[in-house]
């Protein structure tokens, strides 16, 4: 999974790079929001601009990502493709992550300055 991860106010925003969250980038994805969570980080901004397509298991490791910030995280997702949205409303995930158009957007929403730290 090729992916930026920039550290903006109290948010992290994790940019992913390519156009497909399938089975192994979803696990690199989850895996890499564990590795966040475990050294402190409670918000987390998913940029999704580049992606296309989200499978199952993508979805899965957005959703688990999610649980791993546990009750007092916040884990919101910007950038969504119109293929991505359709997704989050078919499965009804659309009524359980909060989404953005924009970073900006996100970012103000979360109360962090939308420049870089």
């Amino acid at each position: 999974m090729h992916a930026e991860t920039e550290v903006v106010g109290d948010t992290v925003v994790v940019t992913l790079l390519e156009p497909r969250l399938d089975g192994a980038r979803g696990l690199k994805l989850r895996q890499k929001v564990a590795e966040l969570a475990a050294g402190g980080t409670r918000s987390i901004l998913l940029d999704l601009t580049a992606v296309e397509f989200v499978d199952s298991t993508g979805l899965g490791a957005i959703v688990s990502s999610l649980k791993l910030l546990g009750k007092g995280g916040r884990f919101q997702l910007c950038g969504l493709s119109q293929p991505v949205r359709v997704l989050l409303r078919l499965t009804r995930m659309d009524q359980v992550f909060k989404s953005f158009a924009r970073r900006e957007d996100a970012l103000m929403a979360a109360g962090s300055p939308c420049s870089p730290v």
